[in-house]
Formats: structure tokens, C-alpha cells, sequence
């Protein structure tokens, strides 16, 4: 795996949220029909607002609850915009474990995501902060084997 610890800077995210299980990985199914029932409108003015982290959507994990074995999910921008229509989720400055993920979507951000926790956590210097857990979407053609995207993946270093 590609990965890179990187500084990232507190950002407002703005965009659609839903709120789903990763039981029996619901997740892995649910997330990607979210994607797909987002209007090409919706998707464009989510480029358009993300002056952060220009032409980019990301997807955003936040507000885990481990009893209920749920989260939030959010298609959004990052903007120093001011929007009244969309929802708003402030991300602080954090340290993030960044892995390259290549391949056509939703395959291999799903793949990506198995690994890391399978295989990277358990065998690295760090842990999972508090903290949203981000896939970073540059705009271009997901569905394309070369597509190129990012996890993030908020990290303190374990206490040895």
C-alpha cells in the first residue's frame, strides 16, 4: 500500500449526508446506490463550491456510533463558502495516514478500505484518531481503471 502521513488543515465540508450500518457490510452496498441517486447538478455544484480542495467531492465518514454499529456518510465539498441549502460539517486540522487508491470505483476504494484495516493498522506505528475518516475524489471518470483517489484516515502514533 501507497501510504503517506500528512498535516491537514481544518476545512467546512458542505453537501448531502445519510446515515448508514456497516453491519453485515450494508455499507459497501449503500454507500455507492448514495452515489449514484446524486444528480449530475448536485455533483457539479459540489465541484464548484470545493475551493479547498479545488475539483474535488469528497466522502466523508463521520459521527461513528460503535454500539449501533452506524455513521454518517457525506457527498460534500470543501468550501470557504457560505451555503444555507446544504448541510455543514466543520473538520478540524488533524494528522492523516494518506493511501493512494487506483482503479475503478467502487472496487477499489472498497478494497482499499478492507486492507487498511486488515492489514496496515494492525502492522504500522499508528492508530485511529477521533476524527472523520475522508475519501478525497479528484473529478474525473471513477469507473476508469486508472482513476486515481485518496483515503485519509485520521492517525495518532501508538504509545510503545
Amino acid at each position: 500500500m501507497k501510504v503517506k502521513i500528512e498535516e491537514k488543515p481544518a476545512f467546512t465540508a458542505v453537501g448531502f449526508r445519510g446515515r448508514f450500518t456497516s453491519k453485515d457490510g450494508a455499507n459497501f452496498r449503500d454507500i455507492p446506490k448514495m452515489w449514484d441517486n446524486l444528480s449530475k447538478h448536485d455533483y457539479e455544484r459540489l465541484l464548484t463550491l470545493s475551493d479547498v480542495f479545488p475539483q474535488t467531492v469528497l466522502g466523508i465518514c463521520a459521527n461513528e456510533d460503535s454500539e449501533t454499529e452506524t455513521f454518517d456518510y457525506w457527498i460534500a465539498g470543501a468550501t470557504t463558502a457560505q451555503t444555507s441549502d446544504l448541510e455543514q460539517l466543520s473538520i478540524g486540522a488533524a494528522t492523516y495516514a494518506v493511501f493512494a487508491v487506483e482503479g475503478a470505483q467502487p472496487a477499489a476504494v472498497q478494497k482499499a478500505w478492507q486492507d487498511i484495516f486488515a492489514e496496515w493498522l494492525p502492522n504500522s506505528d499508528y492508530k485511529i484518531a477521533n476524527g472523520p475518516q475522508i475519501e478525497y475524489n479528484p473529478d474525473g471518470d471513477a469507473f476508469a481503471e486508472d482513476y486515481y483517489c485518496e483515503i485519509w484516515l485520521p492517525v495518532v502514533k501508538k504509545m510503545k
